[in-house]
């Protein structure tokens, strides 16, 4: 079940905004007067989209916004009348934070809302794969200490140190990782 969260002072706001999100297959949509009243409805059951309307963005607001950027799992739109647009995308560069100015046409923000969702997904993606990557970069480093270790107290070469690892691993059926930390355990220690 999709679900999203309006952030607007007015039920008018509220309205206009619910309206468009029911046409993008949103089936629950909730409304928070504040920012304190939305991380609490947050923390209670997370939602897929946050949209923020403020005519006068506050700092509160935009570290709120910051702070759901960071979450892989939730979209974020933040709206403000077009005079705030500028300084709010500068506020919020380096998140995944989509500002739009007002006023804007439906279709338009039909298609933000979209484009929102779409970023939140590559986000996630590229978030995983970063986490992959730093996972894969910290096995390397163990492994090659471990190298090192052969080298250094065994007086292996560097192919020689790299092939003894791969056998004990296939060997053993455990991962180049583990045999590495039992070297570095009989070597380091």
């Amino acid at each position: 079940m999709k679900r999203a969260l309006i952030i607007a002072a007015s039920d008018e706001l509220y309205r206009a905004i619910s309206e468009v999100l029911a046409e993008s297959e949103f089936e629950e949509i909730l409304c928070a007067r504040g920012i304190s009243q939305a991380e609490d409805m947050i923390s209670a059951a997370p939602v897929d989209l946050v949209f923020i309307y403020s005519s006068c963005p506050e700092d509160a607001e935009t570290a709120f916004a910051k702070k759901i950027s960071a979450r892989p799992d939730m979209a974020l739109v933040f709206m403000v009348r077009e005079a705030q647009r500028e300084e709010t995308e500068q506020a919020l560069l380096r998140t995944k934070a989509l500002v739009l100015g007002t006023p804007i046409s439906r279709q338009g923000l039909l298609q933000s809302i979209k484009i929102a969702r779409s970023l939140t997904g590559k986000f996630a993606e590229m978030q995983r794969e970063n986490e992959a990557l730093k996972q894969k970069i910290e096995e390397l480093k163990v492994v090659d200490r471990a190298k090192c270790c052969l080298i250094s107290f065994l007086r292996m070469d560097e192919a020689q140190a790299h092939r003894y690892i791969q056998k004990r691993a296939m060997d053993m059926r455990v991962t180049q990782r583990e045999v590495a930390e039992d070297i570095l355990k009989t070597y380091e220690y």
